[in-house]
């Protein structure tokens, strides 16, 4: 969802020029009547679908998502002595080293995960463009919504939320599932409220 006074901001953001322009109906919120009628640029809504740019910034935005704080022992960080277990031949069995050995239980962890940054670059061009194309799906496929007005609930209740997206059909009524994907909100400043709900009911909203 996104509201006129974003328009400008994220004309400016995505480096969309302002030559074409599309009419688009803002409603009002919570109950989404039509209230308004105002221009975007056509580039940001009507922009062509771009599937690989598109992959490229989902993959973009997961790496940078990636914690990378995995980590386990290599046989020199374990606890253990150094003496070797059994003698290198006459014993039948294989040889064997100290006690820290990755063959044995307790030892180290032979090429283990260490702690590194998983977060990969994309020119932000490219980022900008998986934008518009996004913007453009949506609003081909009638599932952009713009507001005119602030986006809020009076409350961080969830139940408000909730009867918000039944209420449109964001969500199934009996099985308090998302219908076609998440809703996702765009505002163009905190929303406590908003906040609130979509951190105890992640599944369902995201702001």
């Amino acid at each position: 969802m996104l509201r006129p006074s974003v328009a400008a901001a994220t004309r400016a953001a995505t480096g969309v020029s302002a030559d074409a322009l599309t009419f688009i109906t803002g409603h009002s919120f919570p109950h989404l009547q039509p209230v308004s009628r105002f221009q975007m640029p056509t580039s940001l809504l009507e922009a062509p679908l771009r599937k690989d740019i598109l992959h490229r910034a989902v993959i973009y935005e997961r790496d940078g998502m990636r914690q990378g704080t995995a980590s386990t022992k290599t046989r020199g960080e374990v606890s253990g002595s150094t003496r070797k277990v059994r003698p290198q031949k006459g014993s039948g069995q294989a040889r064997l080293g100290d006690r820290t050995s990755p063959m044995l239980r307790g030892g180290g962890r032979a090429h283990g995960p260490k702690p590194r940054d998983f977060s990969t670059e994309l020119p932000r061009k490219v980022y900008y463009m998986a934008i518009r194309n996004a913007i453009s799906y949506l609003f081909k496929g009638n599932s952009l919504v713009v507001v005119d007005g602030e986006i809020d609930f009076p409350s961080h209740k969830t139940a408000l939320a909730v009867h918000f997206l039944e209420s449109h059909g964001f969500i199934s009524e009996k099985a308090k599932t998302p219908l076609g994907g998440r809703t996702l909100f765009i505002v163009d400043d905190t929303r406590e409220a908003l906040e609130a709900v979509q951190t105890s009911n992640h599944r369902k909203i995201r702001p």
